[in-house]
C-alpha cells in the first residue's frame, strides 16, 4: 500500500518541473522602424525550428526588454515567449556567435529579406 503512494509523489517531482518549464522561442528582428499609427513597429519573424517551415515576416509593435536597439542591424534573438498579440518581447540573449565572414553574409541576406517583404506590404520608409 505504501509503494504505490511512493511511486506517485516521486513521479509528481518529476512532472512538475516540467510542467513549469517556459517555451523560448528563436526570433529574427531587423532594426527597421515602422511607424504605424504613431506606434514604432519592428518587422520579426520567428526564426526556422527543426522540421518546421520558415514563418513569414509580421510586424511587432511592443516593447523589447534587456536588450538595445541599434537602427539598421539584424538581430537573431533567444526569447521568453512569442505569440501574435503580445505588447512586450523579454530578450534571453542575442545569438551572434559567428565569424565576421558568416555575420556579414547573416547581416545582409537577412536585410534583404525584410526589404523584399517590406515592398510587398507597401510599407513607407519612416522618417
Amino acid at each position: 500500500m505504501l509503494r504505490p503512494f511512493i511511486y506517485l509523489i516521486f513521479s509528481l517531482f518529476l512532472i512538475t518541473p516540467c510542467l513549469q518549464a517556459k517555451r523560448y522561442r528563436h526570433l529574427e528582428l531587423v532594426a527597421d522602424e515602422i511607424k504605424v499609427d504613431d506606434k514604432r513597429c519592428y518587422p520579426v519573424r520567428i526564426m526556422q525550428d527543426y522540421g518546421e517551415k520558415k514563418h513569414k515576416w509580421t510586424l511587432f509593435c511592443g516593447e523589447f526588454t534587456n536588450v538595445y536597439i541599434v537602427h539598421g542591424y539584424a538581430y537573431p534573438l533567444l526569447v521568453e515567449d512569442y505569440y501574435s498579440g503580445i505588447d512586450t518581447i523579454h530578450v534571453i540573449k542575442v545569438m551572434n556567435r559567428f565569424e565576421r565572414h558568416y555575420w556579414e553574409d547573416y547581416h545582409k541576406r537577412l536585410w534583404s529579406e525584410c526589404q523584399e517583404w517590406k515592398r510587398q506590404q507597401n510599407f513607407t520608409p519612416s522618417p
